[in-house]
């Protein structure tokens, strides 16, 4: 609506998108006896990718400037992403090879004129937990405030019964579902296996708290509650991330911090032994699966504040936030203050959460439903968006690409672009592609949609051009939907 209060503005739930596209001039000029004289050309735009800022965040900062990564779709028909055959890479960097290929954007946003958002509403609620560990943590917080004023630590957190709670309580081990982990063991755990657990995390919806309960308090909800609702934020994406990373035997915390695009933030550290002997961090991002090395100079993660476990809090006291100029042995003191110490000893704190997750494994058919759902929308609605023109569906083409989705699915952090020229090899001998697909969480149709639209593939103006479009839905348990929706552009060669 048209409600541009604070309490309004603090409801909306919109992200701003930036779409980036590659401009090509087509020659149309068919009798070459008249170049000298005439010019005959088409301007057409080739959607490359896209990053969204919420405008939460925006409204809150009221300007916000960096380096964003774009979100680039995992196959780009007609492009290849590029890397000379002679970059050397250090040795940190080695395993993020396929991320620095990926294009980045450096810009400032501002809110014009600036808007004065909700103050954040410090309050105190009733708690079940021991007065000395309450009275413990405001001394701790006081403390680390007059220290370090911009970071925001805090070891209690209030749930969604408003009672405030401790932050370790959140921590516990919890098996994911058998869809993405196998009940049987797994002899050695490695990074391809926790790839099979995050993207599952980051398909779950994400919903704020301000749009979720209409109001300024940052409430956490326990894994089960997340669940249920099928929506929550960066807080129940981490922990829920965390919580799986410890069940399979990894060393795993939560991170608070502060993240570009979206400001204040959780991400999941796991730590493991290098081949060097050495230890090795990766940050995680639940929201998106994404994986940082610490010294990913691309990771959005710019400060970390506080980290925990199901066993302490340690808060970051060294000079330097951004993680790859710190240093993460949490035992070392003068660069972690623990909560708790030698002089205030752990306390028996039984964990809030449900430790076997209620898994309800999706209806028969539902996915095969959902896809023709999907289909006929978009279909018709991409005929609606090109009233003017005569639309034409390649059904050879639209099938073929159907026929890759599961395998994005089942690996979506890197198909290698051989699979994908392997399987149309046929096809492209007589066609040429221009196309890509798009991932997300399923949500509603008109989330779809408006993806769609914004990539703009639909305002291609050559007469002979045909249309391929396929969807692939895969259900998790608990209604938890990964969406596939590749389109592309045909012409004949």
């Amino acid at each position: 609506g048209n409600d541009y209060t604070q309490v309004g503005l603090q409801r909306v739930a919109d992200l701003v998108y930036f779409n980036i596209f590659d401009e090509e001039l087509v020659d149309l000029l068919e009798d070459e006896r008249k170049r000298e004289t005439n010019i005959h050309q088409r301007l057409e735009r080739h959607w490359l990718g896209s990053f969204s800022l919420p405008f939460q965040t925006l409204y809150s900062k009221s300007q916000i400037s960096g380096t964003f990564q774009l979100q680039v779709p995992l196959v780009l028909l007609g492009y290849h992403l590029y890397q000379p055959e002679d970059s050397v890479l250090p040795w940190w960097l080695q395993r993020e090879s396929q991320r620095l290929d990926k294009p980045c954007l450096t810009l400032s946003v501002t809110l014009e004129p600036k808007l004065a958002p909700l103050p954040f509403i410090h309050l105190t609620f009733e708690s079940d937990e021991e007065e000395r560990l309450i009275k413990a943590a405001s001394i701790w917080t006081s403390s680390l405030r007059s220290k370090f004023p911009t970071r925001k630590n805090s070891v209690t957190v209030v749930d969604l019964k408003g009672s405030t709670v401790f932050i370790t309580r959140y921590i516990a081990k919890q098996c994911p579902p058998p869809q993405v982990w196998p009940r049987q063991g797994v002899p050695t755990i490695t990074i391809k296996h926790l790839e099979r657990v995050a993207p599952f995390v980051s398909m779950i919806p994400f919903v704020s708290d301000a749009t979720a309960f209409s109001g300024t308090c940052d409430l956490w909800a326990t894994s089960g509650e997340f669940l249920e609702m099928l929506g929550g934020d960066e807080e129940e994406h981490a922990v829920l991330l965390c919580n799986y990373f410890l069940f399979v035997k990894q060393q795993a915390w939560v991170v608070i911090g502060n993240a570009i695009p979206e400001g204040d933030t959780a991400f999941v550290l796991v730590s493991s032994p290098s081949s060097r002997g050495q230890q090795e961090y990766q940050l995680w991002k639940p929201s998106t699966g994404e994986h940082y090395s610490q010294y990913d100079s691309l990771c959005p993660l710019q400060d970390i504040y506080f980290v925990f476990n199901n066993a302490n809090v340690w808060a970051n006291v060294q000079s330097e936030s951004k993680p790859a100029q710190m240093t993460f042995d949490l035992s070392n003191s003068s660069k972690w203050r623990p909560f708790f110490t030698a002089s205030f000893p752990a306390l028996e704190l039984p964990s809030v959460q449900t430790l076997q997750l209620p898994y309800e494994s999706p209806p028969d058919q539902f996915s095969r439903q959902l896809e023709v759902v999907l289909e006929q929308r978009l279909m018709t609605e991409l005929m609606q968006w090109r009233e003017q023109q005569v639309t034409r569906w390649n059904r050879y083409c639209s099938q073929a690409l159907k026929e890759l989705l599961p395998r994005f699915e089942a690996n979506p952090y890197d198909v290698p672009l051989s699979v994908t020229n392997q399987h149309l090899q046929n096809i492209l001998k007589s066609y040429r592609l221009t196309g890509f697909p798009l991932h997300m969480p399923f949500t509603d149709i008109k989330a779809v949609v408006e993806a769609l639209h914004s990539t703009g593939l639909h305002r291609n103006e050559d007469l002979h051009v045909e249309f391929a479009l396929a969807v692939y839905a895969h259900a998790y348990p608990n209604e938890v939907v990964s969406l596939w929706v590749y389109v592309a552009n045909v012409f004949k060669r």
